[in-house]
This record gives structure tokens, C-alpha cells and sequence, in this order.
């Protein structure tokens, strides 16, 4: 099993805390290659200079798509995805007037592990207004909160989403205020994703026009808990993913220890079979 990094945006990141979203696509890079195989009845890929056999579709899909996604580059089923996101860490100071601790200043630099004590990390995703924020390609293994399990991963051309994994894609099919008064509209979640797609890669050349190929990636957030000693699953996800690990016993009460490396929260957790 591999461990990587892969960065999501704040409202992507609210999806998958909301349990939403389950699936990302990422951009071939770069563009697999469509040549001939046989004229006019079987097309094949080629990626990086090598053949992965044909996109002929039949009713077993393509042997080049599948094959190809072999070789993702964000990982195989089984394989771990720790989540960079738009975040800081703060010096933690007591107010006290309102009688609580608060965040204080910024750190100059990115502490290189975990800090124990008196320092508090902020995500941008959980509504916190506490600028300036550090860019999520910043973010360190340690203040990562989120970790996903690849659970499968294919290849398609990204018009071939449908609207089922357009929902799994996090995509919100709400209805929404208009420009006019009083008039909400609600867009079918394919049409939607049509539309944050563009947002993020048109710019970069792979427009929903372009119909690029990509890499689908289906996932489920761990609950386990982050710290290696640790042999429990935990019901509840706290702020850090981090529980007590130091009684055996998987009928009792266990202390959660949020970011700061304390806390009073107590909660319900199972041993791993």
C-alpha cells in the first residue's frame, strides 16, 4: 500500500466531510494518443510512447482504458490519499476578557512535525474566517486531517461522466437563487459539474469542449485513526482524526486528542477485526 498527497479545493473539501463526495477526476497528462489499428474498425491508446491496446468498445468496455489505469499515478485500489487543503497554524493565546483561548498570529514558518502544544491549525473548509490562509500545495503530512482509500480507478473521457457520478463528484443539485427576484433554478448535477470543471481546467487547456481523457479516481474516507499505535477504528471523526490509544479494552470510553494534543470529548470506539 502507497501513501500520496493529492490537493482538493475548499468546497470539494466540505463535500467529502459532508460524505458527498466520493469521486475526483484528474487530467491525463499528458493526453493519451488515439491511433489506428485496424482502418475503420478498431481504434487503439497510446500513452508515453506505449500501446495499451484498443478503445473499441464492446460489451466488456475498452482493453485500453482498463489497462492504462493500471498505471495511475494517483495510486490502485488499496493505496491511501492524505488531503492537502487551504489551512494555517496559529500561536494560541488565552483571552482574558472572553475567557477562552484564541488563535493568535500566523507562524513565520511551517513547523516541520505535529506541535504539541499552544499552536492550533485552521481549515479555510470549516467556515473559519482567520486570514491569511497558506495555499493547500503547502500543507504538511502532519496537519493533513483527511485520509482516502482508493477503493477503484478507471480511465474515460471526462463527457462520459453520467449523472449519478456527477452527484458522486460532490456536486451540489440544490435549487438556486437566480438574478431574478424570487426565481431559483435547480441543474441536473451533470450539467453542474460541466460547469466547475470548466471553472478550474479550461484555463489550463483541457476545457469540457476539449472532452480531455482523464483519470477517474473512487474513494472513501479512512476513520482510522492517523497515529500508527493506534488499533481502532472511531465512530465519531473529531477534529484530527485522533484518539487515545493506550487502553486495550474496546468497550470503554476513549479521550480524543485534537491538534493541539488535548481534549475532554470522549467517545465510542470498535477494535479492528
Amino acid at each position: 500500500m502507497k501513501e500520496r498527497p493529492i490537493l482538493f479545493s475548499t468546497p470539494m473539501v466540505k463535500a467529502i466531510l459532508d460524505g458527498k463526495k466520493t469521486q475526483t477526476r484528474r487530467v491525463i497528462k499528458p493526453q493519451p494518443e488515439e491511433h489506428v489499428i485496424i482502418p475503420d474498425k478498431i481504434n487503439g491508446l497510446k500513452w508515453n510512447g506505449v500501446n495499451y491496446g484498443s478503445i473499441t468498445r464492446d460489451e466488456r468496455g475498452s482493453i485500453a482504458e482498463t489497462s492504462l489505469a493500471t498505471i495511475c499515478p494517483y495510486g490502485q485500489p488499496g493505496d491511501t490519499l492524505w488531503v492537502r487543503e487551504t489551512w494555517n497554524v496559529c500561536d494560541v493565546g488565552y483571552d482574558g476578557y472572553n475567557g477562552a483561548f484564541e488563535a493568535g498570529y500566523p507562524l513565520v514558518t511551517i513547523p516541520a512535525s505535529k506541535p504539541e502544544y499552544g499552536n492550533m491549525v485552521y481549515y479555510k473548509a470549516d467556515g473559519n474566517e482567520e486570514p491569511p490562509w497558506r495555499p493547500s500545495i503547502h500543507m504538511p503530512r502532519w496537519a493533513s486531517r483527511i485520509t482516502l482509500e482508493i477503493t477503484a480507478v478507471r480511465v474515460e473521457r471526462v463527457q462520459d461522466i453520467s449523472e449519478g457520478d456527477a452527484i458522486a463528484e460532490g456536486i451540489d443539485t440544490s435549487w438556486q437563487e437566480t438574478k431574478y427576484p424570487n426565481v431559483f433554478m435547480q441543474l441536473d448535477a451533470r450539467a453542474e459539474f460541466e460547469i466547475t470543471w470548466d471553472t478550474i481546467n479550461a484555463k489550463r487547456g483541457y476545457s469540457w469542449d476539449d472532452n480531455p481523457w482523464v483519470w477517474v479516481i473512487e474513494f472513501e474516507r479512512i476513520k482510522r485513526c492517523h497515529n500508527k499505535k493506534c488499533k481502532y477504528y472511531i465512530d465519531h471523526i473529531f477534529y484530527g482524526d485522533l484518539c487515545d490509544f493506550r487502553r486495550p479494552d474496546s468497550n470503554t470510553n476513549y479521550i480524543t486528542i485534537d491538534s493541539n494534543g488535548k481534549c475532554s470529548d470522549y467517545i465510542k470506539i470498535k477494535q479492528l477485526k
